[in-house]
């Protein structure tokens, strides 16, 4: 919201923020035990249109559903970092493209995909 990127955390369970630009002022908002947050929304009170339907409500994006600009009936999908739309535009698949760490133990194998919150400088 406005400056601020907010996301829930499902290892930790917490709702974080920090700067969208920067990434910095990163603090803990919420960390209730016992609560299993999945989900964070922002409401501001000059974008609440009653009338209006939400777009977001039919979607069929496998990850993530953008709303367009206020008063729009559209949407559009979007993907972790890491993944890229296929031809239907609403399916996220592995980006062939980006890079990724793997990462072995000696029970497990670990993929992780690196990522940057904020601009590259």
């Amino acid at each position: 919201f406005e400056d601020t990127l907010y996301w829930s955390d499902w290892v930790v369970m917490e709702i974080l923020s920090c700067n969208k630009y920067t990434g910095k002022n990163f603090k803990t908002v919420v960390k209730e035990a016992g609560i299993h947050v999945r989900g964070v929304t922002v409401a501001h009170p000059q974008s609440i249109e009653p009338t209006l339907e939400a777009p977001c409500k039919s979607h069929h994006c496998s990850h993530v559903c953008l709303p367009e600009a206020a008063g729009s009936s559209g949407f559009k999908c979007a993907c972790p970092s890491h993944m890229v739309l296929d031809a239907t535009k609403t399916n996220c698949i592995t980006d062939p493209t980006k890079s990724s760490v793997l990462i072995a133990s000696s029970s497990s194998f670990y993929k992780l995909n690196p990522r940057v919150i904020g601009k590259l400088e």
